[in-house]
């Protein structure tokens, strides 16, 4: 807890100069995190509502043309594809639905749906005798989820195709818009087939043997694997020769920004954190500047502490003549606080009268080092 308490001392000690340093940094990152919450709030908040939108990654042909299985393979194999199904001409996908016992006849368009379709995220896909429909098309046939309701269309004199459709779902207008059903692409086919004049012998109806059918397709439903990848999937298509058409102005919008505070971001992160670890260590330095020679000492004190060791003074064999500081041979043993300093001994005794040095003061030893 020591060095805790010093560094809290010292910066009680120079509150200022912290409180400067602590209002700098905060001015390098302010307007950082400002930057960073605009990106995560705004920006990512429109893309991940667009992400959610099916609609947005439709992609759609302008038009009715003849796709054969080679057309739908080509446009299956380009990159950024997702979603890939085959419908055939929009006379032949309209019916008329109503509820199971007759009442009603509200004209529907029918589409070919099959795993993976987007516009049922996690629902199962309709199989034979299923359809999932739109919010519109439940209003009109005053049906639900879990009702059963009649599908029906006619050709020339009286001849009537008739199904009864079990529904599964019913899709919010964000997903399905209009009067429309999601079927199984079977039921569509035999729909068409049924319009062109074909027998259906499954259903009881007579007509033209259906081995003369030619497999061809007049649209496709095509759908992006991500909104990243409309507008390289528009461009594939028209290099082959279709007409697509897809709302992506809002989506390039979104995206452009995204790039633009991206670059935003990084450029002035990289500003402003320079900008704050300068701030942090120009204050680091000022305030360990005046402690450097406290810094010093304590690094040489400890230094020395770890490489010194014990060693007893030197002992004299003798006691010197001259009179220092001595130790008699009785007293070699003893801690060197018995060690007599030459200034603790007394004076020593004046010489008689008949000496030569009578006339001379007595005098004191030499002083040793340690006086």
């Amino acid at each position: 807890m020591i060095g805790p308490s010093l560094g809290l001392r010292h910066l009680v000690r120079r509150a200022g100069g912290t409180v400067i340093a602590m209002a700098a940094i905060a001015a390098c990152l302010t307007p950082l995190l400002v930057l960073w919450g605009l990106k995560t709030g705004y920006v990512d908040s429109l893309l991940d509502v667009l992400r959610r939108d099916p609609t947005r990654l439709e992609i759609r042909l302008g038009g009715d043309r003849t796709l054969r299985d080679t057309d739908v393979a080509a446009i299956r194999a380009i990159a950024g594809i997702g979603y890939v199904e085959p419908t055939t001409r929009g006379l032949s996908v309209r019916a008329f639905v109503g509820t199971a016992d007759g009442r009603g006849a509200e004209e529907v368009s029918l589409l070919p749906s099959t795993p993976g379709d987007p516009l049922l995220d996690t629902l199962p896909p309709p199989r034979d005798g299923e359809a999932a429909l739109s919010a519109g098309a439940a209003r009109a046939a005053r049906v639900g989820a879990g009702d059963a309701m009649l599908l029906r269309s006619s050709r020339g004199a009286g001849e009537t195709f008739a199904v009864t459709l079990r529904v599964i779902a019913v899709l919010p207008p964000e997903r399905l818009t209009g009067r429309r059903l999601l079927v199984a692409p079977g039921l569509i086919r035999e729909l068409e087939s049924f319009v062109d004049g074909y027998a259906l012998p499954g259903r009881g109806i007579a007509g033209r043997p259906p081995g003369d059918a030619v497999t061809a397709w007049s649209n496709a439903r095509i759908y992006a694997a991500r909104i990243e990848e409309v507008a390289a999937v528009t461009a594939a298509l028209e290099a082959l020769g279709h007409h697509p058409e897809a709302d992506d102005a809002d989506v390039g919008f979104a995206l452009s920004l995204d790039r633009a505070a991206r670059l935003l971001v990084a450029v002035a992160g990289a500003a402003l954190g320079a900008g704050a670890l300068m701030s942090l260590w120009s204050t680091l330095g000022l305030n360990l500047l005046p402690q450097r020679r406290h810094l010093a000492l304590l690094r040489l004190m400890a230094r020395r502490g770890a490489t010194s060791a014990p060693m007893s003074p030197p002992m004299p064999s003798a006691p010197v003549s001259a009179g220092c500081c001595w130790r008699s041979p009785a007293s070699s043993a003893l801690p060197p606080a018995s060690t007599r300093c030459c200034r603790a001994r007394p004076r020593m005794a004046a010489p008689s009268a008949g000496s030569p040095s009578a006339s001379s003061p007595p005098r004191r030893p030499p002083p040793c080092s340690r006086c």
